[in-house]
């Protein structure tokens, strides 16, 4: 994240909140979190993977003490890191997070009724089965 001050970020000019505003128009709900603006801990990935793993054990945690049921994001890095690299994850931070990971196309496919293999969901290393089953209540719903 960007120091507030040099992006013009203030209480009347708020951050950019076009990702949360995406996840509504396709159904989702956005909640709130600590780490939610944080970042996921890949930049650091080459020069310090511990340090790496626990950033991304902070941000998937505090998602899931809030009762995410899944993290999306946009960047195709924070994806790698935040579900690819769970499993090492959760030994660094000594839990298991197991908090499913969607890349923002792939919600969109799902809340478009896309078959959810044809999205990679299946390569995974978390599985997002109740992601899954949450796409097939909102296509079902809408086609009713």
């Amino acid at each position: 994240m960007r120091p507030n001050d040099r992006i013009g970020i203030d209480d009347q000019h708020p951050r950019d909140t076009y990702l949360e505003k995406v996840i509504e128009a396709l159904g989702g709900t956005v909640v709130e979190y600590a780490g939610s603006q944080k970042c996921c801990g890949f930049p650091v990935a080459l020069m310090n993977a511990e340090t790496s793993f626990r950033q991304a054990g902070r941000h998937l945690g505090d998602a899931k003490d809030a009762q995410a049921d899944c993290l999306v994001t946009p960047c195709p890095l924070c994806h790698l890191n935040l579900d690819m690299q769970q499993p090492r994850v959760n030994k660094v931070v000594g839990r298991n997070l197991q908090m499913p990971v969607l890349h923002l196309p792939q919600m969109v496919g799902l809340a478009l009724g896309m078959d959810p293999k044809a999205l990679g969901l299946g390569r995974h290393v978390v599985k997002p089965t109740a992601v899954i089953d949450w796409s097939t209540s909102v296509v079902g719903a809408v086609a009713a």
